[in-house]
């Protein structure tokens, strides 16, 4: 990458930008008669420096005209060719990025970060873009670094600086929250992806790949970041250039970590402990707002898989599921999480030290959600009478589970551990299915669903039988069965020996006498949790079948249910 490393570099830089807005041209330079209009410089990437230009077309129309200025050389630059490289005309603001030929542009509420040419674009998903866009332009910078876009903003009820790291659909964000007493940051430099140095004034921040960071004092304020040379920098301001070295090795006292989750949340309860991991009742501190906050702990080494995971489930997006709001992970130095843990635990009066159960180098996925009202296990416990229990109702509830397992079966994926706790209750009864821990793609092989060989996934009592068998198989057709199971337990009332006593009964491919005289639930019922999983019907013929619509007969396709014995 070329970088102005010696003041005798900018002076030639800046020369040649003056030869160019004169109209004048050298060695293979273009001649653009940018002279005309004012030339913006954008910033550097490769041996390349990006400049534009704004004309008003009238009292809304701006056109942006992008042009890159090449160089064949990182020690003595020799620029052989300066040429525009695209154009954007439109109303709308558009934002550029710190020291980058990059721009924020808002199309529809949708932001796009796009390069300067053309072709280049990362878009954001919704939730981000309106993170965004509800925030004055002035009062946040951006750029990109190692992939991620990167936010820097400023927060007027902070006193120190925080970093969180938030996974969006296709790629990473991360945001660092500058605390109140300093300046908007006005320059940035990146040295081989493996360190970021962010300028506030007079206070320089060094940012390592783990975002872990160092604050130096940068004295005069006021300079921008020209380039990096292992730890000597090279600033400059208007004709002013100098060097700064920064100390070999940080001071452990400069060296700050800070959990995005302590800092923004105040944690109420918790509300359930896995082997995976645990869920927090916890108030955000900004929106006053309570949120279910998962927390799973990886081993590093596996960081990327689960990664890809929890980015594919974010993509999900129906009225039946819990949405994500967002999610980000936290890398907190050894022994940091335990001593936080044992902390929050005494805040909230709990003693459940089983919190403490990971290993000390884990990486922390965290997963803000919907928090419901209750959950289905704790309705049924509350009603227990088959009064409580009116048959339409206990299809409306069904119905909505059904739909929210449609939409994952659609999207490939297998939910594998349905059950009356995992399906929440929200305002309206309107019930949702959530923990996707353990979610997994289906596979597909010539366009047909191919049965998976999964071990250890899942609660035993709501398993189908080929999860339960000698080699554990698992299909969509696995999750239909769950449902059946679901529904018995919806409509008629039993305790927990009872419970355990009928399923075992469906598992082995028997009929259940738990129905009274109401054949047509009972004949729904064994269809869903038939023994052999290709009898099962799927998900859409479920809610297309005679019986969920109301009407005297049960039709699921192939599946036709008459009379039962």
């Amino acid at each position: 990458m070329f970088q102005a490393k010696q003041w005798w570099v900018q002076i030639y830089i800046i020369a040649r930008v003056i030869l160019i807005k004169c109209g004048l041209k050298g060695k293979n330079m273009v001649n653009f008669k940018l002279h005309e209009l004012p030339i913006w410089f954008a910033g550097e990437v490769g041996n390349s420096l990006y400049f534009y230009t704004v004309l008003q077309e009238n009292s809304k129309v701006r056109t942006y005209t992008f042009y890159e200025l090449i160089s064949d050389e990182e020690t003595v630059p020799a620029f052989i060719d300066f040429r525009e490289i695209g154009t954007l005309t439109t109303e709308k603001y558009i934002k550029f990025a710190l020291q980058q030929p990059y721009f924020l542009n808002f199309e529809d509420s949708k932001a796009e970060i796009k390069t300067f040419e053309s072709s280049g674009k990362m878009s954001m998903n919704r939730a981000n873009s309106t993170m965004l866009n509800g925030i004055e332009s002035e009062s946040f910078n951006f750029f990109v670094w190692r992939g991620p876009l990167v936010v820097v903003r400023r927060n007027s009820d902070a006193n120190y600086t925080s970093i969180t790291r938030e996974i969006f659909y296709d790629m990473e964000l991360c945001v660092i929250t500058v605390q109140d007493d300093l300046p908007t940051p006005t320059s940035v430099f990146t040295q081989d992806d493996k360190e970021l140095f962010l300028l506030c004034g007079a206070t320089l921040f060094s940012f390592k790949d783990d975002y872990a960071y160092a604050t130096h004092k940068i004295d005069p304020p006021g300079y921008r970041i020209g380039g990096a040379e292992n730890r000597r920098l090279f600033l400059n301001a208007t004709m002013r250039f100098f060097s700064h070295d920064l100390p070999e090795s940080r001071d452990p006292e400069d060296t700050k970590y800070v959990s995005r989750f302590s800092t923004d949340y105040e944690v109420t309860g918790l509300m359930g402990i896995g082997g995976g991991g645990c869920v927090f009742d916890a108030v955000n501190k900004h929106d006053e707002v309570k949120y279910a906050v998962k927390r799973i702990h990886v081993d590093p080494r596996h960081m990327d898989e689960a990664l890809k995971e929890v980015r594919a489930l974010a993509k999900l997006d129906h009225m039946s599921i819990v949405r994500y709001h967002s999610t980000w992970v936290e890398t907190p130095p050894d022994e940091w999480q335990y001593e936080e843990d044992v902390e929050i635990l005494t805040r909230i009066h709990s003693v459940k030290y089983q919190l403490l159960n990971y290993n000390p180098n884990s990486v922390f996925i965290y997963i803000q959600m919907q928090l419901g009202i209750g959950d289905m296990a704790g309705w049924l416990r509350k009603h227990q009478t088959p009064e409580s229990r009116p048959l339409l109702e206990m299809k409306s509830f069904f119905k909505q589970i059904v739909h929210g397992v449609k939409y994952l079966h659609d999207n490939n994926f297998i939910h594998r551990d349905l059950k009356p706790g995992n399906i929440l209750f929200f305002d309206g009864n309107r019930l949702k299915i959530c923990d996707m821990g353990i979610v997994i793609e289906k596979r597909v092989q010539d366009g047909q669903e191919v049965t998976m060989t999964q071990i250890g996934s899942g609660t035993l009592d709501y398993m189908s039988p080929e999860q339960r068998s000698l080699i554990p198989q698992l299909s969509t057709k696995s999750d239909i069965f769950t449902l059946g199971l679901i529904f018995s337990e919806f409509c008629v009332v039993m305790d927990y020996e009872q419970k355990v006593k009928v399923f075992d009964g469906y598992r082995k491919g028997t009929q259940q006498d738990i129905f009274g005289d109401d054949f047509k639930t009972a004949g729904f019922v064994r269809v869903l949790t038939k023994k052999e999983k290709s009898k099962r019907p799927s998900c859409r013929e479920i809610l297309h079948c005679d019986y969920m619509s109301g009407n005297n007969s049960i039709c699921l396709g192939k599946w036709e249910i008459t009379r039962f014995g």
